[in-house]
């Protein structure tokens, strides 16, 4: 009897140290979703700063309110939750479910925030389908999207019942994944902008890290960089243009030309004080 005894209390006994083990992973992600939570916070803030300095009023705005909304919305959320469940209890099921409906809202505002800025990085793409900065934004909104509406459809499955567990999981692992994605390629279009920026001018080790910050901050280039890009990209149009005009003819084998720069109407203007002195032959 001794020896039937002893292996079901082994069982008991380790099953509860695996739930106590699950508890405390489980109490792991629930932090790093809440670090996530923060790190949405501050990418909207970026935006928030980023839109007010180019003057973006109805953006700032909308960063404003989103941020707003996020701060108070953990202690909003239950407390609508709470409401609507009563008035239901009570039979009023229109109030009932419009608090729940609202305190779900805003159980999912960083949410909304994303869909707001997929649609506004759409109609920019769609407007102007070279327009890297909305491409790589509809990407980065699309994918954060697309792993919360798979957590939502976990969540829905099991409150119907279909499965048990996952939901617990789901949420917090959602949160993590999402804004590693967000963060990860916010940071790879910064890269991709720098590298685009090197292959006109050179940089020096500090130009490249303030260009990182700065694409990264959503802010414009240096000034003085972004002048020699402007310098670099009129002065090859005018070299090919040069080029082509030597190659068509015979009589002359030197073309001496103004410099330019690409102005803020993006037309080249010539300079009055450089020379390009181009040779072919």
């Amino acid at each position: 009897m001794k020896n039937e005894v002893e292996p079901e209390e082994f069982k008991i006994s380790k099953e509860i140290q695996i739930t106590e083990g699950f508890q405390q992973k489980l109490e792991v992600l629930n932090d790093l979703s809440v670090i996530c939570h923060h790190a949405g916070k501050l990418l909207i803030l970026r935006d928030l700063y980023s839109d007010a300095s180019h003057g973006h009023t109805l953006l700032a705005m909308r960063d404003l309110g989103f941020l707003a909304i996020m701060a108070y919305s953990p202690r909003l959320t239950p407390f609508l939750m709470e409401k609507g469940a009563l008035q239901l209890a009570n039979g009023a099921k229109i109030s009932g479910y419009a608090m729940k409906a609202l305190g779900f809202g805003l159980s999912k505002a960083i949410s909304l925030y994303v869909l707001s800025d997929l649609i506004y990085n759409t109609v920019k793409y769609a407007q102007n389908t070279n327009d890297t900065d909305a491409e790589l934004g509809m990407i980065v909104d699309g994918a954060f999207l697309t792993i919360d509406f798979l957590v939502l459809g976990i969540e829905a499955a099991e409150a119907a019942g279909y499965i048990t567990g996952v939901a617990a999981i789901a949420g917090p692992v959602g949160m993590i994944i999402g804004t590693a994605l967000i963060v990860g390629l916010n940071f790879y279009g910064a890269m991709v902008k720098v590298n685009h920026i090197e292959k006109i001018v050179p940089l020096n080790f500090g130009e490249v890290i303030e260009e990182y910050a700065r694409a990264f901050f959503y802010q414009d280039i240096e000034s003085n960089i972004e002048e020699l890009i402007s310098e670099e990209q009129a002065n090859e149009h005018l070299k090919l243009r040069a080029t082509n005009y030597l190659r068509n003819q015979y009589q002359f084998d030197t073309f001496i030309t103004k410099s330019g720069f690409v102005n803020e109407k993006s037309r080249i203007q010539m300079r009055a004080d450089a020379v390009i002195d181009l040779r072919y032959r």
